[in-house]
């Protein structure tokens, strides 16, 4: 019941979860904890899948891209963006409607982080897009161990080569494993490589095996055996050279990495630069920094680039200490990191305040120093191509006690639910949330929270699957407002499934304080919202170009 994440995990420009159940309706595998509520209630269920989560000392997890340029799905006539990931190439596909997201993930009663462990989410490098294009610049795809033929009007994939021969590609300097990428539908499998003598321009030396579109990459070569020479002691008996066209030919042999093996004779390859290769294909590459900034800029949404920083989500039940050191930096012109913490009961407090028991508590000072661009408490997200942006509220209280140091980032958001009277958002006396940072210039979101029940039991007539929107929200912003919106809240009338008018039970419990002196700074927007009561005490301040 324990995740402890001693050593270097890496998934660039992708996602890692430590502590997440693969399958979330089979809660056989979580341990269910009991978190008191107070007022003598007996408390509620909390699922969460391990006891513990540790990032030891010394650790390093990322997802950063960490400056690398990654081949990365392909157009459509140079303006639709697609990813097949699916292993399937007749598999149908939606366009990509922005850049993969970058998360790490966290959840546990008690997650830790070391005070030496590192966590990478720093924004950089590129995705990019291919396209070949048919035509004067080559009928073939020399980058694809098959090509597409119409064969009476029947797509039909023909063998580049009449003996079926596969295609890599390698860039010197790259010593990592062979990724496996089902958009290119790759042939290496993980530690294969292959040793080449050296030809004049490339050293010899074991170099790693790459799906054939890597070699669209600055500085990479295509590699394809030369099966029409006979295996032969080839270090002995031939001499490496370049052909007409460019083509270095040189000997060589495959070999596994992992296990040491390696093919008993050696043979000969052919590598080619992208000048050569590029004699006999035409391809157009698609940077996915520049098409969904421009995309983002036209349609003023808030999409993600591969340029961007990620996301930290934490989940806590009981403890969550933050020791360790969050990479949060992005390029200019670049969206940076998002940090986002949720437990049942979280207070956020500065200097040597002391902490509420019974609360996950933070250092305000703590969070400053991440430098997150955005930071949302009580909650985690999962948004809709930049537009829509789906809660899952976990939060019942939440308690800002930054009194002397606020809480700071670009824009920072609290929502909480409402399982009784005495739960909500406060920010106490004094206390300060304040945004700074550049604006984007973009639309905020619609941010949704709760949901309509799917189906009811046949036999009580009670709903399922429902969740409450109940609660309450708070956002302090140097961007537009995020806008949200609420289902299943007591009072609200709604059409089930089948066609039947209904109530939502119960009463609105919803509740937002704001305390004597209270200060809320927001240059570009400021947001109060809850679905029973807002508290605002005439001494708070708030400081904001648009309020809702």
């Amino acid at each position: 019941d324990e995740i402890r994440q001693d050593g270097a995990l890496y998934a660039p420009g992708g996602q890692i979860y430590l502590g997440l159940a693969k399958d979330a309706d089979d809660f056989s595998n979580f341990a269910l904890l009991q978190y008191p509520t107070g007022g003598g209630d007996t408390g509620f269920l909390l699922p969460v899948p391990t006891r513990k989560v540790t990032l030891g000392d010394n650790s390093l997890t990322s997802v950063s891209l960490d400056g690398l340029t990654v081949p990365y799905g392909r157009t459509l006539d140079g303006q639709n963006l697609f990813f097949n990931g699916t292993g399937n190439r007749d598999a149908r596909i939606d366009e990509l409607l922005q850049s993969p997201e970058k998360v790490i993930g966290i959840t546990g009663a008690d997650v830790k982080l070391e005070t030496t462990a590192r966590v990478d989410l720093k924004g950089g490098g590129d995705l990019i897009a291919s396209e070949w294009i048919a035509g004067t610049g080559g009928s073939r795809d020399v980058l694809s161990s098959e090509n597409i033929r119409f064969v009476n009007g029947v797509a039909t994939p023909v063998p580049l080569y009449d003996d079926g021969r596969a295609v890599y590609a390698i860039v010197p300097g790259y010593g990592g494993l062979a990724p496996f990428d089902p958009e290119f539908l790759s042939d290496p499998l993980i530690g294969q490589s292959v040793y080449l003598n050296g030809a004049p321009g490339l050293a010899a030396g074991t170099y790693v095996l790459l799906p054939a579109a890597y070699a669209l990459l600055p500085g990479a070569y295509r590699v394809v055996q030369d099966t029409r020479v006979l295996a032969i002691d080839a270090l002995t008996q031939f001499t490496p050279g370049v052909l007409a066209d460019g083509t270095l030919q040189t000997t060589g042999y495959f070999s596994d990495t992992l296990t040491g093996a390696r093919d008993s004779r050696s043979t000969v390859f052919q590598v080619q630069s992208a000048p050569v290769w590029k004699q006999y294909s035409e391809y157009a590459l698609t940077s996915l920094n520049e098409y969904f900034s421009d995309r983002a800029a036209a349609e003023k949404t808030l999409l993600r680039a591969p340029g961007d920083a990620g996301k930290l989500a934490l989940l806590a039940g009981e403890s969550l200490a933050l020791d360790g050191r969050i990479i949060s930096g992005a390029p200019i012109g670049r969206a940076g990191a998002e940090l986002q913490i949720a437990a049942p009961r979280l207070q956020v407090i500065s200097g040597n305040s002391t902490a509420t028991e019974g609360y996950v508590t933070l250092n305000a000072e703590r969070l400053n120093a991440v430098g997150a661009s955005r930071i949302v408490l009580g909650a985690t997200s999962i948004d809709f191509a930049g537009v829509i942006e789906s809660f899952n509220v976990i939060a019942n209280d939440i308690d800002i006690a930054t009194v002397g140091t606020a809480l700071q980032a670009g824009e920072i958001i609290l929502a909480a639910n409402q399982p009784t009277a005495d739960n909500g958002i406060v920010v106490r006396a004094g206390a300060g949330l304040q945004a700074v940072g550049t604006a984007t210039g973009r639309d905020g979101r619609l941010i949704t929270i709760g949901s309509l029940p799917s189906s009811f039991d046949e036999e009580t007539g009670e709903p399922l699957d429902a969740v409450s929107g109940d609660g309450a929200f708070l956002q302090v912003s140097v961007n537009n407002a995020n806008v949200p919106s609420r289902d299943y809240v007591p009072g609200q009338q709604y059409i089930d499934v089948d066609g039947v008018a209904r109530t939502v039970p119960g009463s609105r419990l919803g509740s937002l304080r704001i305390g004597d002196g209270a200060r809320l700074t927001a240059p570009g927007s400021l947001t109060l919202e809850a679905s029973g009561v807002i508290s605002l005490a005439s001494t708070a301040q708030l400081d904001s170009q648009a309020l809702t």
